[in-house]
């Protein structure tokens, strides 16, 4: 969202494992927006998935979704491409000098494990 009006914002999601996704919200779902994604519309969907590069690496190896080994550490690293970011949203790639906003999350989900 460059112009900082909630409106054409996008989303990027992606696990250890590598499984990604991603959406475009016309406008907030408070305001009456509906997202624009692959999951809406397998065919026709938005989505930068396509152009986006992305790694992941789980320490020690082996160790995802065993509980015998537990994971200590994974990192990522994502290369996401500026033209579908500005998709709908600013007529111009970024300059310098320009100011756009990025937020990072991480959801962590407890789960039980019955051995």
């Amino acid at each position: 969202d460059p112009n900082s009006t909630t409106h054409f914002y996008k989303e990027y999601e992606m696990n250890a494992l590598n499984a990604r996704w991603s959406l475009r919200l016309n406008k907030p779902y408070s305001d009456g927006g509906s997202e624009d994604s692959t999951r809406v519309d397998k065919l026709h969907g938005w989505s930068m998935l396509p152009r986006t590069k992305s790694a992941v690496q789980v320490e020690p190896a082996g160790s995802l979704n065993d509980p015998t080994k537990p994971s200590k550490l994974w990192t990522v690293e994502v290369a996401l491409p500026l033209k579908d970011l500005a998709d709908a949203s600013s007529p111009t790639l970024p300059r310098h000098g320009t100011f756009w906003r990025i937020s990072f999350s991480r959801v962590e989900w407890n789960v039980e494990v019955n051995a």
